[in-house]
């Protein structure tokens, strides 16, 4: 009231002299906070009300109003009805002690790092992945991004991680035969097909109908923790990507988000329609900034699958390992990330004809690069890539 000159016209220090003199004023001080505090958040839910039911009525973007619902909510629910005490950093020092140093003196710590299911590559990246971080998978077309992915998702799935995986690319059905392809060690094109010649050359003897059961009882077995949406079935805007994150967040308590692929994503629709931006570059850092956030609001490891420029490939250098330029369409991938991974083809490549089979197999080596890594250190993992039955196996 005095920065806006309005003290001396609501009576001044007379006024405020009787306000405290009507009561034991400061004794209740937290009491009239807390009151306060009240009625601020029922004007919060009010006017946050009115403006997602002017938007009803108005039917703007459904999924644009939805998003607008869990983050108006998602503030009005961390409003602090209770007056805070005082915290310095010699409190959480002490708390520090108590939760964390104490239990590693003692051997009793364990960090709450989601595992990926290949020792090396958690040793190099300091531990596992952390929840809550925004992860970055890149590569160039057709060098295994996806099975990449599925050997994570599965590895995690397999320890009881909960998972919800964006096929942006492809349909569930797909994703199973890839599944089933690793399971069985079989070209993923033969049990698309359903050539059964093949599966009876590989394994002699067994009959098809109980092979295929024990291959699909061995996937059951952690598929019950893996959520698959897939871009025939859903559009997968920003909007949608984020409402169905916190959806499985709240109901199935998922651990890890996998996308498929970040060049796929639809930008997000406001509360006015579908934003068009003017460049890529721009589109792809709004989409990056939504999926950071995302993360860190659920507290779960996001990965993103992300397509490399062309200028590896036209680099005039010999070694034409991927770098952190390399991130298409967008500074705000190298920037956002907490941890961004790279795979690059290096060394052999072979077809391999398993006469014994009659298969006509494709294994190649795959550097997989941590090439930043905010909470840990950064290094490389080589690994044999299967490429023929999508299998990843570290070279040691």
């Amino acid at each position: 009231m005095t920065k806006k000159e309005l003290f001396d016209k609501i009576g001044g220090d007379k006024l405020l002299t009787d306000y405290i003199n009507a009561g034991a004023f400061i004794d209740t001080l937290d009491g009239y906070i807390k009151i306060i505090k009240e009625k601020f958040t029922y004007r919060m839910i009010i006017s946050r009300c009115e403006k997602i039911i002017h938007s009803a009525l108005a039917q703007n973007e459904i999924n644009a109003i939805i998003d607008d619902m869990y983050k108006n909510f998602s503030i009005i629910s961390k409003v602090n009805l209770v007056v805070a005490e005082q915290s310095n950093l010699e409190d959480n020092l002490l708390e520090f002690k108590k939760d964390i140093i104490t239990k590693i003196v003692d051997g009793t710590y364990k960090p709450d790092f989601i595992k990926t299911g290949f020792t090396t590559l958690d040793k190099t990246i300091g531990g596992g992945i952390y929840p809550g971080s925004y992860n970055i998978l890149a590569a160039r077309p057709s060098i295994g991004k996806t099975s990449f992915a599925l050997n994570l998702i599965k590895n995690m799935a397999s320890e009881g991680r909960k998972i919800l995986f964006f096929s942006l690319e492809q349909p569930v059905e797909q994703i199973i035969g890839r599944f089933l392809s690793m399971t069985l060690e079989i070209p993923f094109s033969q049990v698309m097909l359903g050539d059964l010649h093949v599966i009876e050359e590989k394994y002699p003897g067994q009959d098809i109908g109980e092979l295929f059961e024990t291959a699909l009882n061995n996937i059951d077995s952690y598929a019950e923790r893996i959520n698959i949406i897939d871009n025939s079935k859903t559009d997968l805007d920003m909007n949608n990507i984020k409402n169905l994150t916190r959806k499985y967040k709240m109901e199935k308590d998922i651990d890890v988000v996998f996308i498929d692929y970040l060049q796929f994503i639809k930008p997000a629709t406001t509360l006015e329609g579908r934003i068009v931006y003017q460049t890529k570059l721009r589109e792809v850092t709004e989409i990056s900034r939504g999926l950071k956030e995302i993360a860190m609001e659920e507290n779960v490891a996001l990965f993103v699958l992300s397509q490399l420029s062309r200028n590896i490939e036209q680099r005039e250098e010999k070694d034409k390992s991927p770098k952190l330029s390399d991130l298409r369409d967008s500074g705000a991938l190298e920037q956002d990330a907490d941890v961004v991974m790279f795979l690059s083809e290096k060394g052999f490549k072979k077809n391999i004809i398993d006469e014994e089979y009659v298969l006509n197999k494709v294994e190649t080596t795959i550097n997989f690069s941590v090439s930043k890594n905010r909470n840990g250190p950064t290094g490389m993992v080589p690994f044999l890539f299967k490429k023929s039955d999508f299998i990843f196996e570290e070279i040691r």
